[in-house]
């Protein structure tokens, strides 16, 4: 996973964290929110989030929102949200600093 790559629209407030240069070939979702996309391996190519009104779901609450989903799924949001927050949050302390030397 050290090699994702995250794409933001923050205008919609959604975001994708893609693991794999690859095809989906199924989307499993968890809840209204959240999709993981898998390739025809089974791999998780990626994690979607639709809305970050709660970015910080635990493997709990993602298995009560998927009791079929498989761990490497499970594992695959947990990393996200985390990426995903890291990579808001440091967009945000840049987008500060910027209006700060203006």
């Amino acid at each position: 996973m050290c090699n994702s790559i995250i794409e933001i629209d923050l205008e919609v407030e959604a975001a994708a964290v893609n693991f794999l240069q690859k095809g989906s070939e199924r989307t499993d979702p968890f809840g209204e929110d959240i999709n993981v996309d898998f390739a025809a391996t089974g791999e998780v190519v990626s994690v979607e989030f639709l809305s970050f009104k709660k970015l910080d779901l635990t493997e709990a609450e993602l298995i009560a929102l998927n009791p079929h989903a498989n761990m490497e799924a499970i594992y695959a949001i947990e990393f996200a949200q985390r990426f995903l927050l890291a990579t808001l949050s440091e967009a945000s302390l840049q987008g500060k600093a910027i209006e700060e030397a203006s």
